[in-house]
């Protein structure tokens, strides 16, 4: 098993309001040697596996910069400064999608990525959707409502790649087929 190791140093290279970069120094194994990590700060994050009365799932395109493509998504987003993870929830849903739930229940949590992340995602399912705004068209490019099955396909066939939407599905499904549905 590995051991923790002994931080003996930070430098903050680059600050934004989105995310910021941030070098540790820390003894390896041995306690002797001095070894660099390069560590990118972010938020914490939610995605909401959202279903309509008919047990449809609400998913949004949008563009993504470091792909440079359009991507099939569920909602999801940054919790911002104070908020919980459910708060984060329910306002993201609402920005991006236009729709509010009456029902929420948390489902699972990953690390997107530890070796250089020290963030959290939280999933999320919402049930008894109702629409109560226009979504943002500004951030979201579509939004629409398919079946699960064809979700599971196109996860499949690898139209949706998105590591986050993918792990948020399966925790989804793990607790649907907990409730017997």
């Amino acid at each position: 098993m590995g051991q923790p190791r002994d931080r003996c140093g930070s430098d903050r290279i680059f600050e934004h309001p989105f995310l910021s970069l941030r070098r540790d120094h820390f003894r390896g194994p041995t306690g002797t040697d001095e070894k660099l990590a390069y560590l990118i700060e972010i938020a914490d994050w939610v995605n909401i596996v959202a279903f309509d009365a008919s047990e449809q799932v609400l998913l949004v395109s949008q563009y993504r910069y470091g792909t440079r493509s359009v991507t099939l998504e569920i909602p999801g987003g940054a919790i911002d400064a104070g908020e919980t993870p459910l708060a984060a929830a329910r306002r993201e849903l609402l920005e991006e999608t236009g729709f509010e739930a009456d029902e929420w229940r948390q489902v699972g949590v990953v690390e997107p990525n530890p070796a250089i992340q020290g963030n959290r995602c939280t999933t999320f399912v919402a049930r008894r959707l109702r629409r109560k705004a226009e979504f943002d068209a500004d951030e979201i490019d579509q939004i629409g409502f398919i079946p699960l099955s064809e979700l599971r396909r196109k996860i499949r066939e690898g139209e949706v790649q998105h590591a986050l939407v993918i792990a948020a599905v399966h925790f989804a499904l793990e607790a649907l087929d907990g409730d017997g549905t």
